[in-house]
């Protein structure tokens, strides 16, 4: 177990050690903070490696489609995204649910809701635009 006492330490190195080159200072430091800010809403000023992961999972998990509902929105077109992904999306997001429930997994089961909801509106777009309904 880590504390956020070594994060903030981490964060004060400036990402300097190893780390990529391109990766400013600054932007290091807003990463850093926005990392402690999540675990600090979270309720986890005592986090592991695992729920750190699991935090950064579940945030990419909540907007992974909205880039792509987003500019099928702008574009009006969904000609090039594949119907089988998205329904692999929403079945899988549903298997996840059922798992997190049995488990009792909060994160899970609302990281795959979140997924549930934008595959949803995914294949609503598709059906739109392409005239599938």
């Amino acid at each position: 177990m880590a504390d956020c006492a070594a994060l903030e330490m981490l964060c004060a190195s400036n990402g300097t050690e190893g780390s990529n080159p391109s990766l400013s200072a600054s932007k290091w430091h807003f990463y850093c903070l926005l990392v402690l800010a999540i675990l600090f809403i979270m309720g986890e000023c005592m986090f592991s490696v695992s729920s750190f992961f699991g935090t950064v999972a579940f945030l990419l998990s909540c907007i992974s489609l909205i880039p792509q509902i987003w500019k099928s929105f702008k574009i009006k077109s969904t000609g090039d995204i594949s119907m089988l992904m998205l329904i692999n999306y929403f079945i899988c997001s549903v298997c996840w649910i059922i798992y997190g429930c049995y488990v009792k997994s909060h994160p899970v089961i609302w990281s795959n809701v979140a997924m549930l909801v934008t595959s949803f509106v995914s294949i609503g777009q598709k059906c739109y635009y392409d005239h599938k309904i």
